[in-house]
């Protein structure tokens, strides 16, 4: 469960986060690249303080044993986390946006020593039309843990400053392309292996293999039938 309360030795930090690029530097003194140079800039800090002060509901977790109902969606893959995070933080999530009610959601993702690098995940959800919009997680610092919520774009990565990409005028409109999937109806939905451990995002398909390990704990949910639907 995402938690708002404050943490003894915990620090928190909003990143804004791309890769490296092209080497030419535009003229900072040229009024077109200022303009250029504000307006993506002006995207990305209303993008986090979006993120910063909407309410954000964590997406409930699908118990052991449940039955899905006809009026009812479940979405589950299975997600591998950066390295080097706060082991046993409920401060681990990403962020999605329902795109059609621009509500705000949050898929926890477990951090507990046994959960080792893969974790499986298990929720209902709504159907609807969905960005990915940032990673939060809290990494291990000597004084305790930093929290760090960065924003998710398609093939960014997370760990460089976007915000100093943006001021030098690195990055173009076309880099800050969102991930998206969608959840049609109501159902069974498997949304595939999220990679998340390196600073660039992808996801994969591998329902097959994980298809074998989930009615282990959930016994009454047809995984063979689920609908396919990976987030690009």
């Amino acid at each position: 469960m995402l938690r708002h309360s404050k943490h003894v030795g915990r620090a928190s930090a909003l990143t804004l986060r791309v890769p490296q690029g092209d080497t030419h530097k535009p003229n900072p003194f040229h009024t077109p690249f200022l303009l250029m140079k504000a307006f993506f800039t002006g995207i990305a800090m209303i993008l986090c303080m979006t993120v910063a002060a909407q309410k954000i509901t964590p997406l409930t977790y699908v118990e052991n044993g449940a039955v899905l109902k006809p009026n009812e969606t479940i979405i589950y893959g299975s997600f591998l986390r950066k390295p080097g995070i706060w082991y046993d933080s409920d401060l681990h999530l990403v962020i999605i946006k329902n795109m059609e009610t621009k509500e705000l959601f949050s898929v926890p993702i477990e951090t507990h020593s046994k959960a080792g690098k893969e974790s499986v995940f298990c929720f209902y959800a709504k159907p609807g039309s969905y960005k990915i919009i940032a990673y939060r997680f809290e990494k291990a610092k000597w004084y305790g843990g930093l929290i760090t919520t960065t924003l998710i774009f398609k093939n960014i990565d997370y760990n460089i400053n976007l915000k100093a990409k943006i001021d030098s005028g690195l990055i173009k409109k076309e880099d800050l392309s969102a991930v998206s999937f969608n959840i049609p109806n109501t159902g069974l939905f498997y949304v595939g292996k999220w990679h998340f451990e390196t600073g660039t995002v992808f996801f994969t398909d591998e329902k097959v293999d994980l298809d074998k390990k989930m009615p282990k704990d959930f016994y009454f949910l047809y995984f063979n039938n689920a609908t396919t639907i990976i987030p690009d």
